[in-house]
């Protein structure tokens, strides 16, 4: 019988691995999928994130890769509103770094493999988990698809997202939120001047927002009414066009995608022998690109915290960690809402006074706080 089960081979399971593989615990992964994912997918990775990758040993590597996004600017009616530097003080990485998520998760694959070779099994899609009792304590039992493999473990942690089995068959209670907005997002050839900028352009019809990322590339994400122009690639192009009058090359598009954030947040991460992490504990939306960072935290947190547990009985640092990451997963629903509802297609006279705000802010000494917070610093 292994020490842990993680379920999921995602970003934050994989990170969560090697915390508790450098614990000295004995740890499977397991994956419904086949083959890594390809697609970009998230793409920031914030100043604390980066520091939590120390653990799998990879951040020197995620730095020399992304592009270094060392300040955001706001614009509206081709105008810039303000600009804020996430150059702060005390900051170990005064950047966001921006790759596509599945090259940080290769490189996450690596540091388990590294670490435990066979670690990860692909291929085995999760059907159940189950108590068993026993003399020496219970255990959980994974049972996967076709029932021929079971897989046992004093822990189970569900890291399998927000559709996942394992918060389901926990009977996790969760408080849920649908929102009433769509958006469309795509990579395209980079053929603006913004260079390693981030800029959200705040307009009549809607956000646009826009990441650089590498090789060239650029993430643009626009609030979306179907009714302006069809979800694709030449649709998003002509809509960013209108918006902002930035051009995009609709035949350069390596990714699209069209998304309705909802948020949904669990009342308990630790259950009886199982742990949730990641979008399986909070799914939050994903304007302002917290979700995989948040992630990443609840796998150093609960997972030093698990291990301390693991050894010695000792159940209340695996409580407090609870208490903190759900606390910050609230404060980060809350804050990808008020991006959400900055971003809305807004009347003249409202608009006006948001885009004011956002130049006295700029412009404030509170300028710096806000770069922090929008940086999860």
């Amino acid at each position: 019988m292994r020490d842990v089960t993680i379920v999921g081979a995602g970003p934050v399971g994989l990170l969560l691995a090697c915390v508790l593989l450098d614990h000295g615990l004995d740890v499977q992964v397991l994956e419904a999928r086949e083959l890594p994912v390809t697609h970009s997918r998230a793409i920031g990775i914030h100043p604390p994130a980066l520091v939590a990758l120390e653990r799998a040993g990879i951040t020197e590597s995620v730095v020399a890769e992304a592009v270094h996004i060392g300040a955001g600017s706001a614009y509206s009616r081709g105008r810039r509103l303000g600009t804020v530097s996430f150059d702060l003080p005390g900051s170990r990485y005064p950047f966001v770094a921006a790759l596509p998520q599945y090259r940080t998760q290769r490189l996450l694959v690596d540091a388990v493999t590294r670490r435990s070779p066979g670690a990860i099994l692909r291929g085995i899609e999760v059907l159940s988990v189950s108590r068993v009792p026993g003399g020496d304590g219970d255990h959980r039992d994974v049972r996967c698809v076709g029932g021929t493999q079971v897989f046992s473990a004093r822990t189970v942690v569900g890291a399998d997202g927000p559709r996942g089995v394992v918060r389901d068959r926990a009977h996790a209670r969760t408080i849920s939120r649908r929102y009433p907005d769509t958006y469309v997002m795509g990579d395209f050839a980079d053929e603006t001047a913004l260079g390693t900028e981030a800029a959200i352009f705040l307009e009549d019809s809607g956000v646009v927002e826009s990441f650089p990322l590498p090789g060239g590339m650029r993430r643009w994400v626009a609030h979306w009414t179907a009714a302006r122009h069809p979800a694709t690639a030449q649709g998003l192009a002509a809509e960013i066009s209108v918006r902002t009058g930035q051009r995009v090359d609709a035949g350069t598009v390596s990714m699209l995608s069209e998304f309705r954030p909802r948020r949904r947040v669990v009342r308990r991460m630790l259950g009886e022998g199982v742990l949730l992490v990641g979008d399986a504990a909070h799914e939050i939306s994903p304007m302002g690109g917290q979700g995989m960072n948040l992630g990443w935290l609840d796998a150093v947190a609960c997972g030093d915290a698990l291990a301390h547990f693991l050894r010695t009985g000792d159940r209340q640092p695996l409580l407090v960690a609870e208490r903190a990451r759900l606390a910050a997963a609230r404060a980060a629903a809350r804050l990808a809402e008020f991006n959400m509802a900055c971003g809305r297609p807004l009347g003249d006279r409202a608009a006006a006074a948001r885009n004011a705000a956002i130049r006295r802010l700029a412009r404030s000494p509170w300028g710096p706080m806000a770069a922090r917070m929008f940086s999860m610093q």
